[in-house]
């Protein structure tokens, strides 16, 4: 299923400015960023959990940032 990460991409970007600083610091190269803000790659909760922290976001925006379906299940 297909997850929709807009919001996501768009707070990584007013956060890090560029994808690839984003990448660093949460510990992923970026083609692998890339494969899993394009959905060719899962999430795993380490890195949910990492990419909170570093976003400086609480727990009640993981829904929207990490499970916002384009795909109704």
């Amino acid at each position: 299923m297909k997850m929709d990460y807009t919001l996501l991409t768009q707070l990584i970007v007013e956060k890090f400015g560029k994808h690839y600083a984003f990448a660093a610091a949460i510990g992923l190269s970026e083609k692998t960023l890339s494969q899993k803000l394009n959905n060719n790659a899962a999430w795993n909760q380490k890195e949910i959990h990492k990419a909170m922290m570093l976003l400086e976001t609480d727990a009640l925006t993981v829904d929207e940032l990490f499970f916002n379906y384009i795909d109704a299940p």
